[in-house]
């Protein structure tokens, strides 16, 4: 039951993935929690930004990825155009990212936010919606709203409407805090209407 944005996790099933998770050794947990953070589905080189932004020089992120795998908490998706990888059970995915404090939670949608705009500048379109989401994590209104502004357009554009109009309500609830200039709003009540 519900609207399927939480998964509902039994608590002995939360207890056995959450002690999988503590024995884990502190680098590879810790790789785990960002990848967590990223999503179900992640790119290595978006990992391996924020690890080493976050971890500094001390912590192999490849090295780390290597051991999730062959744990198989996470398996290779693709390879092609970049090296993908995926949660193997999206279970894990979700205890990993609960076991995460709320304040470095935010830090780290921050990080995964900045890593994306510098390391997809010419898709930023087409990711925004994943860019508003981490923003809006992140607690920077500003960025939100104009990612999320961004995947309205990009929905108006296609005829998609009913998203069009999910983005823009949520453009909309980023209004009182944050600050944005009259064209911006001017067009995302112009789309939106």
């Amino acid at each position: 039951t519900g609207d399927g944005r939480q998964i509902e996790i039994p608590d002995n099933l939360h207890s056995l993935l959450s002690a999988r998770i503590d024995r884990l050794q502190d680098e590879t947990r810790q790789t785990l929690q960002i990848a967590s953070v990223i999503g179900r589905s992640f790119y290595q080189r978006v990992l391996t930004a924020i690890g080493d932004s976050h971890n500094g020089a001390g912590v192999n992120v490849e090295r780390e990825i290597g051991r999730l795998l062959q744990m198989e908490m996470i398996r290779e998706a693709a390879r092609v155009p970049e090296i993908e990888y995926k949660f193997s059970n999206p279970l894990t995915q979700e205890v990993a990212y609960q076991t995460i404090l709320l304040r470095q939670r935010r830090q780290f949608h921050g990080l995964v936010g900045q890593a994306i705009e510098i390391l997809f500048a010419e898709q930023l379109p087409e990711l925004a919606p994943r860019l508003a989401f981490h923003f809006r994590e992140a607690r920077e209104p500003a960025q939100a709203l104009r990612y999320f502004a961004m995947a309205g357009d990009a929905a108006f554009r296609l005829y998609a409407n009913a998203e069009a109009i999910v983005h823009y309500d949520e453009a909309l609830a980023m209004l009182p805090e944050a600050d944005s200039d009259s064209e911006l709003l001017r067009d995302i009540f112009t789309n939106r209407g």
